[in-house]
């Protein structure tokens, strides 16, 4: 890959019938979200949206939480699962976010106890 405007050679007899072009090609085209354009098909282009979108959400998961996820094929599933886990609607959950609201102190010092909400 020699063209630094893109990252692909310029287009060759050798390159295409040797399919290394067309390859390059596509792999760009699909880094940009544009091969759905090329392909005419705009089940390709919500697969590529789908999968821009999982990548997304697995590149904001931490390594160390990944595990949620792995065995999720989609964006939706993904987001379903995190949701799941981190939004329990559960009274042990909402005890620990009482307590964990209780135990703030805001930026003058003052204690979440200590100010009244009306």
């Amino acid at each position: 890959m020699t063209d630094d405007c893109i990252g692909v050679d310029k287009l060759t007899i050798e390159h295409y019938s040797g399919l290394l072009w067309k390859f390059q090609m596509r792999l760009y085209l699909i880094s940009k979200g544009l091969f759905s354009i090329v392909h005419k098909s705009e089940k390709a282009a919500y697969l590529e949206r789908a999968q821009q979108a999982f990548t997304i959400i697995r590149l904001s998961v931490s390594s160390s939480l990944v595990y949620l996820i792995s065995d999720s094929s989609t964006a939706s599933k993904a987001w379903e699962k995190l949701q799941t886990h981190f939004e329990r609607d559960t009274v042990a959950n909402k005890f620990f976010l009482k307590k964990r609201y209780f135990r703030t102190t805001g930026p003058s010092g003052y204690h979440a106890r200590k100010l009244t909400i009306t």
